[in-house]
């Protein structure tokens, strides 16, 4: 899991080591590059009804183990999952909360971790696993508006143009950039509703479809039944949001 945190009046991006809930308040166990520390930073500020302060850009809990609750000053810490070295000792957790210090080589560890972080990064679809982690990080777009189309080279009218990007917004720090490149075909009728319900991804011989309204698991010959995109080329990115935009 990889996060954006915005707390104590810091923004940076950390990986998200492990995380819990005290009275059904999500915690994230994450390494603050600027004072050097691991914290554990709840998801809303003042008490849970104050601004968001931590996004996920990352959800995937690879390697990640659960482990049974633990006693912190805060209260119980429920349902903790995270990495077997951070959560193996529960006087690891109890003095990141306290403040106090953890093993060196924790610090070295979620550094560089960290160092590996491009919250920038474009993600090509080109299999069907990357088809998978793009639903996965998108939700499929449940419940996200188009905020923003426009052809990269022909800006005045995108269905002339070779390269098209399609901006999604939702609740959240981020928004979704999806780009479409060659052998376009836009079949979309955005004018009608700018909602999205969900969508899907189908790769074909030749094109790739993001398709709207449709489920996973549709056939490249069912495509056309659908309103669709098609192209040679398939990718997407965040795209970090003004503070009081979430």
């Amino acid at each position: 899991m990889i996060a954006r945190v915005q707390y104590q009046g810091k923004t940076y991006y950390s990986y998200v080591f492990a995380h819990f809930e005290v009275f059904y308040r999500n915690h994230y166990v994450v390494y603050d590059p600027i004072d050097n520390k691991f914290d554990m930073v709840p998801i809303f500020g003042d008490n849970g009804y104050g601004h968001r302060q931590v996004g996920l850009i990352d959800e995937r809990e690879s390697g990640f183990i659960p482990q049974c609750d633990l006693t912190l000053q805060k209260g119980i810490a429920e349902h903790l999952v995270g990495y077997p070295w951070i959560i193996k000792d529960p006087d690891y957790l109890r003095n990141i909360e306290l403040g106090k210090e953890v093993p060196e080589e924790f610090v070295k560890k979620a550094i560089e971790m960290n160092s590996t972080i491009n919250p920038d990064k474009w993600n090509e679809v080109v299999t069907e696993d990357d088809v998978e982690n793009m639903l996965n990080h998108t939700g499929g777009f449940h419940d996200q508006y188009w905020v923003e189309i426009k052809g990269v080279s022909d800006e005045i009218d995108p269905w002339k143009s070779a390269k098209v990007q399609i901006r999604f917004t939702s609740q959240g720090p981020f928004d979704v950039l999806v780009e479409f490149e060659d052998g376009l075909y836009l079949n979309i009728g955005f004018y009608s509703s700018n909602r999205i319900f969900t969508s899907t991804v189908v790769i074909g011989k030749e094109h790739i479809y993001w398709v709207n309204d449709a489920e996973d698991g549709l056939k490249e010959s069912e495509v056309k039944d659908y309103k669709y995109i098609q192209a040679k080329k398939l990718r997407w990115k965040f795209i970090l949001k003004e503070e009081n935009d979430w």
